[in-house]
């Protein structure tokens, strides 16, 4: 995430326009959450396809810092830019403790588990097949979904061209 937010502010600067980079890191980031969900990885590669993955999903979201160039930009009094940025940061975190993580508690501890072999694919979910795997899958399916909101939300940003003065 580090590495992302620092290479996003730099895309920023170097394009002039941030709401491309917040636009962009975001759907990495949705497509990467829905491979680690959805997808199976062979044991045998399971580390180096893994490790790929989250690197690419943790940097993706560093592109999620954005939101905050967007709050500061299309607020137009500079005294509540920081209670904007603020605000935002407070309702995100509200959001993630009160209702996303008992929301995916509540849907991990209603899935019962079931013995099966894997009827289709050994690389994708198998619904018919209820083990650890669909069960954290099925649950993390709401976290995917606020992914793909604030994927969807990120094209609403609007920004005017920067104009940077050439470096010396």
């Amino acid at each position: 995430v580090s590495l992302g937010s620092i290479v996003a502010g730099m895309l920023d600067n170097k394009l002039g326009n941030y709401t491309h980079v917040a636009k962009i890191f975001p759907f990495v980031s949705l497509l990467c959450f829905a491979i680690i969900l959805f997808f199976r990885f062979n044991a045998r590669y399971f580390e180096e396809i893994g490790m790929l993955v989250y690197f690419i999903f943790g940097f993706g979201l560093g592109g999620f810092v954005m939101a905050f160039q967007c709050v500061q930009e299309n607020v137009a009094d500079e005294n509540l830019r920081p209670l904007a940025s603020s605000f935002v940061l407070t309702v995100s975190y509200i959001f993630v403790g009160f209702i996303e993580q008992p929301v995916v508690g509540a849907v991990l501890s209603n899935i019962k588990t079931t013995t099966g072999t894997l009827s289709h694919s050994p690389y994708l979910l198998d619904f018919s097949d209820h083990d650890n795997f669909y069960r954290y899958a099925i649950a993390l399916s709401f976290v995917l979904f606020m992914l793909l909101l604030a994927v969807i939300g990120s094209f609403f940003f609007k920004s005017e061209k920067k104009i940077h003065a050439p470096e010396k």
